[in-house]
């Protein structure tokens, strides 16, 4: 779950998360759940930058 109220919108996302953890970074890659509990048959992961507007928003 992302809290979103603090960047201005009172929702919560659901977000599937990844990473691959190396010695000096980590890939982080996020997908968000348009619907709580209805996985889509694929879903679209993106790079995760900590800037990211929450869909809908």
């Amino acid at each position: 779950m992302r809290d979103n109220r603090a960047h201005g919108y009172p929702t919560l996302t659901t977000l599937a998360c990844v990473a691959e953890v190396f010695r000096d970074r980590a890939d982080v890659r996020y997908a968000a759940l348009d619907t709580p509990a209805e996985m889509p048959s694929a879903l679209d992961f993106r790079g995760a930058t900590g800037a990211d507007t929450p869909r809908g928003a």
